[in-house]
């Protein structure tokens, strides 16, 4: 009796279907991986940048002897320094700085910036940061909120 000690034709097969099953499931759940780092990095990105931006402009404004609206820009004066807020094309300034990295876009139909009450003197800021990380993810943040001046109150 002769003995074949390779393998069958119909073996090969099977053993190349299972291998194939098993590559595209796996691919599957390695792109659905990356995906979701992507978007969360994307979120991370747009929440550093909110709570850096808020952070600055609260303490700024708070901080301020007097908040003037010069056109669209806020300017805060400060023992006789200002510091001026403009929303240049997708950039958010500060003096002329680049406050992020990501666009910072003015909502619809609503001024960036506004002076809401002058005893004690609040300011509104209303803008939304947006971060697009690539066809399928963005990520943004509305920034809507309203900073009263320390210094303002008056009897």
């Amino acid at each position: 009796m002769k003995r074949n000690s390779g393998f069958t034709l119909v073996e090969l097969l099977v053993t190349l279907g299972l291998i194939s099953i098993i590559l595209v499931v796996s691919s599957e759940f390695l792109i659905n991986l990356v995906n979701t780092s992507v978007k969360i990095q994307s979120k991370n990105e747009v929440e550093q940048n909110y709570n850096f931006i808020v952070t600055k402009m609260t303490k700024i404004i708070q901080d301020s002897n007097s908040v003037v609206l010069d056109g669209s820009d806020l300017v805060a004066s400060k023992d006789g320094v200002d510091y001026r807020f403009a929303l240049v094309g997708n950039s958010l300034t500060l003096n002329g700085l680049e406050l992020s990295s990501l666009s910072v876009l003015q909502i619809t139909n609503t001024s960036v910036f506004s002076i809401i009450s002058n005893n004690p003197q609040q300011v509104k800021i209303n803008f939304r940061i947006e971060k697009d990380a690539g066809t399928k993810f963005e990520s943004s943040q509305e920034v809507k909120r309203t900073i009263t001046l320390r210094r303002s109150y008056k009897n």
